[in-house]
């Protein structure tokens, strides 16, 4: 986090307070802590989850062939990842630093 800063301070980059309270309209106040963390993180899934859920995606871009191909390497990719020690204890995305 320390990095973060001296970055956002070297090239004049504002820095929220996390401690304040942010307003979603027709929600509940949150503090800004709370809105980065959880409410904008699950904007983001949710788009993700959108264009994943979408049938048209990757129709144009792959043959079939080349999707299988694609499929093999995210199962190999998935274990790979399973099987590296730096990621056992991971408990969130939070501890990838």
């Amino acid at each position: 986090m320390n990095l973060t800063i001296l970055f956002c301070e070297k090239h004049d980059i504002d820095i929220c307070n996390m401690d304040e309270m942010f307003l979603l309209p027709g929600r509940l106040c949150r503090k800004n802590l709370h809105y980065y963390r959880v409410e904008l993180f699950y904007d983001v899934i949710d788009l993700q989850h959108t264009k994943l859920e979408s049938p048209r995606l990757y129709q144009d871009d792959f043959s079939d062939i080349e999707l299988e191909i694609l499929d093999g390497q995210v199962e190999a990719y998935i274990l790979d990842m399973l099987n590296m020690s730096c990621f056992l204890n991971l408990n969130g995305n939070g501890d990838l630093e």
